[in-house]
């Protein structure tokens, strides 16, 4: 795939990201969880590069927008917001399947 290629598929996916009010962050987690499934915010903030309270502030907005819920720990963590570990809802899913048919034609032609 060409630079120019590469840089006009990111600039997509950006630019729709923006229509779902959807940050480069939100959107790196959301489309991490879909691959991954889950983990708990201190191996997100870790696997991904980003800062614990980065990772804390864009998953308290997904999970108000209904994107992602986030499975307690048990009694041994409890009360530790970095053991939590968010899932997708159906609805996340959607959105970063949808988010990614914006991009897979440009794959689709590189191969």
């Amino acid at each position: 795939m060409s630079t120019t290629r590469f840089a006009r598929t990111v600039a997509d996916l950006t630019r729709s990201a923006r229509r779902e009010n959807l940050t480069i962050t939100g959107l790196y987690l959301l489309s991490y969880l879909h691959a991954t499934g889950s983990v708990t915010r201190t191996e997100l903030a870790k696997n991904l590069g980003l800062s614990t309270p980065g990772i804390t502030s864009a998953l308290d907005s997904l999970t108000a927008r209904g994107l992602i819920t986030s499975e307690r720990p048990t009694e041994a963590g409890k009360g530790d917001r970095r053991e939590n570990r968010p899932n997708l809802t159906p609805a996340g899913h959607e959105l970063v399947r949808s988010l990614m048919e914006t991009i897979t034609p440009t794959f689709a032609h590189a191969a």
